[in-house]
């Protein structure tokens, strides 16, 4: 439609006002573009592994909702795990902080990732308002997305989910995901 504007203007003036508007348009586009690529499969994943995708992030998150993020990892040490978990994870991490930024109006959340040979658990928890899952669960599931997409991240990487939560008291989320040894 822009086009179409800009073939329709009548004087050279008209004509640039309207290029001007179209280049920031494809420039806005570009960049959501970029940053939803990013978010669905950040480079740094492949690079350098689910830590640094994962801190990388955080930092971006901070910045964004002004919501502090605590990360904790233990027994990853540089380890990579194979990348449809370290995906499904991340992916999950995202959803989880996502969702405390649009309905928690947390200050804190704190995000743990723990790893034994043949285990990766993962807690996401914010002090936050909470909700009922229960109820949340029985709405339509255009309400309920969100959390459906994270259980079935986790179930196709023969994971579990959980989520723990009650008005007035946050939300805390726990993933456990079975490791082959490496």
């Amino acid at each position: 439609m822009g086009l179409r504007n800009i073939e329709q203007a009548l004087d050279p003036e008209t004509m640039r006002s309207r290029l001007q508007d179209m280049y920031r348009l494809v420039d806005e586009t570009l960049n959501r573009v970029r940053r939803l690529a990013f978010e669905l499969r950040p480079s740094v994943l492949d690079d350098l592994g689910l830590v640094a995708a994962l801190e990388r992030y955080i930092r971006d998150y901070r910045e964004r909702f002004g919501i502090e993020v605590e990360m904790q990892v233990i027994g990853l040490d540089g380890r990579r795990i194979p990348p449809a978990i370290e995906t499904a994870v991340y992916r999950i991490v995202q959803e989880a902080l996502t969702n405390a930024a649009k309905y928690a109006g947390c200050q804190r959340i704190s995000v743990l990732l723990q790893a034994s040979p043949r285990l990766l658990s993962v807690i996401v928890e914010d002090d936050g308002c909470g909700f009922d899952v229960d109820r949340v669960l029985r709405e339509e599931p255009g309400n309920r997305l969100g959390i459906y997409g994270m259980r079935e991240r986790a179930q196709l990487v023969g994971g579990s989910l959980a989520i723990e939560s009650a008005p007035g008291r946050g939300t805390t989320i726990y993933l456990r995901v079975p490791l082959e040894d490496s």
